[in-house]
């Protein structure tokens, strides 16, 4: 793995590309900032974005919503697999879902992905995901006390909103008429199809500039630099079995904790998560689909393994994810998913706790972990409209090593990931990553 004769490509070239396939990204979701009509998303920034290769491996991903960027190419991969195969996606199309058993996030969480096409072959995808306000739930908002899946609002399987550039005006009327603000969900989906057309034609240029060739050679040499960094810093702890356990309060419907369980198995450069042991699917909302599973491990292991490296499809090749069928963790239908988050933060706290011992210094105590929305809703009689006010809330962060936790910052699933330094930190990364530095 670490010969270098196995890159294909010029590394400075390499590094415009990563940059190229960054910037697109970013680009991609300013696009759904400026252009939506939901604060949650202009003002609250609960959206994320990402370019990937022909394979839905990511090539760039925005700042956004972490617990977003973690699986949107396993929902790219499990839209191709719904409809039947790459062969089916055509130029212009735009497909729109929200299934929580497919995205792993609850039915406001809304997915826009579309293939991108050059010179008439099939060359990557764009997606972006985004928090609507309503979908259509028994509450306004979403419910707290749903506990199947049919209180929650409109449930979609990936559907073409958009086939070959033209919008499908019967079924995007359809689902706004499903929601409690028409308008403010027909400007989302809008925002949301102009970023993926964003990212497609950023793609597009940087093809046509570089060429097919250079463009799969930069990333293959951007997979592999990432694979060969994560390899080593996982190779580089105590092969072992390692274990860490809490509990949820409650479900949100049944007063009785909620039981997470996890081991972690290291050997060789390969990490293993298995969460056998942890509680079936809860009576109430705190489940989730698999999808958001894989993405808040990925986020955990990110944090200790490679925390100021970028996102690519190099990365998590050495990790593998496993969890209980009709787990919290794995939810099948009926079970409702709302309030999703609750479990996967404590998840994502669990992964450091369970390494304490063998990394201590790439490791944190845990946060408050969840986000604890609150929802305020009504009929303003001056406008005769119904509104709805969401606010997240902050919290504490726990200390590492070398400094105390931080105050007031949204919790790790939510919030936006930034760049942080830690004194001597560069001076321990592997090889791989001090020889390409630059592209943090």
């Amino acid at each position: 793995m670490s010969n270098h004769e196995q890159f294909r490509g010029n590394p400075i070239t390499t590094e415009i590309m990563r940059n190229a396939f960054i910037s697109a990204a970013k680009e991609m979701n300013e696009c759904l900032y400026r252009s939506s009509y939901s604060p949650i998303i202009y003002e609250s920034k609960d959206c994320a974005a990402g370019l990937f290769d022909e394979n839905a491996d990511a090539l760039g991903l925005s700042v956004g919503v972490p617990m977003f960027l973690g699986n949107l190419e396993v929902t790219i991969k499990s839209t191709t697999e719904y409809i039947g195969g790459i062969e089916n996606y055509n130029e212009g199309d735009v497909y729109v879902l929200n299934d929580c058993y497919m995205t792993g996030a609850h039915l406001n969480d809304m997915t826009f992905l579309s293939p991108i096409f050059y010179e008439g072959k099939l060359c990557g995808f764009t997606a972006n995901r985004a928090h609507w306000l309503d979908i259509g739930s028994k509450d306004p908002g979403y419910p707290l006390d749903s506990t199947e899946i049919f209180q929650e609002g409109l449930r979609i399987p990936p559907m073409k909103i958009m086939d070959r550039g033209v919008l499908k005006n019967d079924l995007a009327d359809m689902i706004c008429r499903n929601t409690r603000f028409y308008r403010s969900a027909m400007g989302d989906m809008n925002a949301q199809i102009a970023a993926c057309k964003t990212g497609e034609k950023r793609f597009i240029e940087i093809v046509r500039r570089f060429g097919h060739n250079t463009v799969r050679d930069s990333i293959h040499d951007i997979f592999l630099q990432s694979e060969i960094m994560e390899k080593e810093v996982v190779s580089s702890f105590e092969n072992g079995i390692y274990r860490a356990s809490g509990y949820l309060d409650n479900d949100g419907t049944v007063m009785k904790p909620i039981f997470v369980n996890m081991t972690i198995t290291i050997e060789d450069g390969e990490m293993t998560v298995d969460l056998e042991g942890s509680a079936p699917s809860a009576k109430g909302s705190t489940n989730c689909g698999f999808a958001q599973t894989i993405s808040a491990t990925r986020m955990a292991y990110k944090m200790i393994v490679s925390p100021d490296a970028p996102v690519n499809g190099g990365c998590f090749r050495h990790l593998k994810i496993k969890a209980p069928k009709k787990s919290i963790f794995t939810a099948e239908e009926p079970s409702a998913c709302a309030w999703y988050f609750s479990s996967l933060g404590l998840l994502i706290d669990l992964i450091p706790k369970a390494l304490e011992n063998i990394c201590p210094e790439r490791v944190s105590a845990a946060h408050y972990g969840d986000s604890m929305v609150v929802y305020l809703s009504g009929h303003d009689p001056r406008y005769d409209q119904n509104y709805l006010y969401v606010e997240a809330t902050v919290g504490g962060w726990g200390a590492y090593e070398t400094a105390d936790g931080s105050d007031a910052l949204i919790n790790v699933s939510n919030g936006a990931y930034k760049k942080h330094t830690r004194r001597g930190f560069r001076e321990q990364l592997p090889r791989p990553y001090q020889q390409f530095q630059s592209a943090s």
